[in-house]
């Protein structure tokens, strides 16, 4: 169930953004496994499995302005990074900071995680623990994570189409969709949304 909910927003981001099939690729089995050896996990919760094996060998405008484990990360440099944050002041909201899996990290300074605690869920909550070791709830569950992101991905495919209308220069990302002047995704007014933004 899991698995077909990560699929279906997946397809619908690719297709209403005119993503170019070329600029993604899944993680496989060994890389993984590279992951729950690298970060000192037993498993991964079936929603990470499955976002992981639709971009986490290269992301293209996934997570746009953040290096996303394995794709950009080495799994246990980025672990090792963010338990670098401390522990203490996390205390009262991650359980298990040492078995925590680390998903993302924008400027080395913030991270997406799962607490350890929560690994045996299929789909649990998402953190943000940021350099002073604070820690606020990015999202209710890593599907809820995943559709935030694809929202991004058609917002940033939006923002090329609009410049590719009017004329002017498109930015670096314009290379990961299959966009022309003349199409149309969504509505020329909306704007992408921010890569630093935090969800609380």
């Amino acid at each position: 169930m899991v698995h077909e909910h990560v699929r279906d927003i997946y397809t619908r981001a690719a297709r209403t953004a005119f993503l170019d099939r070329e600029a993604v690729r899944g993680a496989g089995d060994a890389e993984l496994e590279r992951l729950v050896g690298g970060q000192r996990l037993d498993s991964l919760p079936a929603a990470a499995d499955s976002v992981l094996r639709l971009v986490g060998g290269a992301k293209g405008p996934w997570f746009l302005g953040e290096r996303l484990v394995l794709a950009d990360a080495d799994p246990g440099g980025l672990k090792e990074a963010a338990l670098g944050c401390g522990t203490q002041e996390t205390g009262a909201q991650l359980h298990d900071t040492a078995g925590m899996l680390v998903l993302t990290c924008h400027d080395g300074t913030r991270y997406e995680v799962v607490d350890g605690c929560d690994l045996s869920m299929a789909d649990p909550p998402v953190w943000i623990l940021d350099g002073t070791g604070n820690v606020q709830k990015s999202c209710g569950s890593l599907t809820e994570w995943f559709s935030y992101a694809a929202d991004r991905v058609v917002n940033l495919s939006k923002d090329v189409a609009r410049r590719a209308r009017q004329g002017r220069p498109t930015p670096p990302w314009a290379r990961y969709f299959t966009i022309s002047t003349s199409t149309r995704p969504g509505r020329a007014g909306d704007r992408p949304e921010s890569d630093t933004e935090s969800r609380s």
